[in-house]
C-alpha cells in the first residue's frame, strides 16, 4: 500500500536540505571541490613565495647565489639556492646515525639512475645503542675519525669544488669539518644552518618544498633572512640534536 502524500513529502524535503547543506554531495561534487580547493591552495603558495621573496624567485636566488661562499653559513633556503648553483652535500653524519635518521635528498640528474651530488664523510664515529639508565636509544661515541680529511680529499679532489657541509643540525660537527677543510685549503665551503634536521624538513628527497615558511610560529628575523622581507625565525619544533658530539 502506496504512503500518504503527507509522509513522503517530509522525507524529501530532508534529502533537499541535506544536499544544500553539503553533508551528503555526490562523488562527483565532492571530487570537483577538492580539485578546486587544491588548485586555490597552490596559487596562494605561490604568491607567498613571490611576497616572501623565497627560492625559487629569482631575485631572492641571484641575491643569495652572490653573497657566497663569502657569507659562509647558509639556511635551509639560501642552501637549496646553492644547490642550483652547483654546490653538492659533505654529510658528515655517522652511518648509524643516517640510518636512523634519513639520507640527504640526493636526485638523479636528467637520465640517470642514481644521484651523484651527495658525499658522506664521518667525522666522529657513534653507534645507536640503548642507554638503561635513560630509558632511551643514545649515540654513543668512539671519537674522532681520523681519516676524516683523507676521505674528503678522495671525494673531492678539487680544492675549488662547491661543498655544502652538513651535519645532524648544522652546529658543532659542521663547523668543525669546515675549518678542517678551509685549513686544508678548500675555499668554497659552506656550512648548513640547522643541518639535516632542518634541510629534509624543508625539501623532500625530489628537492620539492616540502613547507612553506608559515608553518613556523613567528616569522622570520635571523640574519640569514636579510634578503627577505620575512621577519622572525622562530621553530615548532626542536630542530637541535641532543647529542652533545664531542669533536
Amino acid at each position: 500500500m502506496l504512503a500518504p502524500r503527507a509522509v513522503l513529502a517530509p522525507r524529501v524535503a530532508r534529502a533537499s536540505r541535506s544536499s544544500a547543506d553539503g553533508k551528503q554531495q555526490p562523488s562527483s561534487a565532492r571530487t570537483t571541490t577538492t580539485f578546486f580547493q587544491r588548485a586555490r591552495a597552490t596559487r596562494r603558495r605561490e604568491r607567498a613565495l613571490h611576497v616572501m621573496r623565497l627560492y625559487p624567485d629569482a631575485g631572492f636566488v641571484a641575491k643569495v647565489q652572490s653573497k657566497f661562499p663569502a657569507q659562509g653559513v647558509a639556511s635551509a633556503e639560501e642552501g637549496r639556492c646553492l644547490w642550483d648553483d652547483g654546490y653538492d652535500i659533505l654529510d658528515v653524519r655517522a652511518e648509524s646515525e643516517i640510518d636512523h635518521a634519513g639520507k640527504c635528498p640526493n636526485p638523479p640528474a636528467p637520465g640517470a639512475a642514481a644521484g651523484t651530488r651527495v658525499t658522506r664523510a664521518c667525522l666522529v664515529h657513534a653507534e645507536r645503542r640503548y642507554d638503561p639508565e635513560l630509558r632511551e636509544k643514545v649515540y654513543a661515541q668512539s671519537g674522532v675519525n681520523p681519516s676524516f680529511m683523507a676521505d674528503v680529499e678522495k671525494a673531492f679532489q678539487d680544492k675549488n669544488a662547491k661543498i655544502m657541509v652538513v651535519c645532524g643540525d648544522g652546529r658543532t660537527r659542521a663547523t668543525r669539518a669546515v675549518e678542517l677543510m678551509r685549513a686544508a685549503g678548500y675555499e668554497n665551503v659552506v656550512r648548513l644552518e640547522g643541518g639535516f634536521n632542518l634541510w629534509a624538513r624543508a625539501w623532500d628527497q625530489t628537492m620539492r618544498r616540502r613547507n612553506l615558511p608559515g608553518s613556523f610560529s613567528r616569522g622570520f628575523d635571523s640574519p640569514m633572512f636579510a634578503d627577505s622581507n620575512v621577519t622572525g625565525e622562530v621553530f615548532n619544533v626542536e630542530w637541535k640534536d641532543a647529542t652533545e658530539w664531542a669533536v
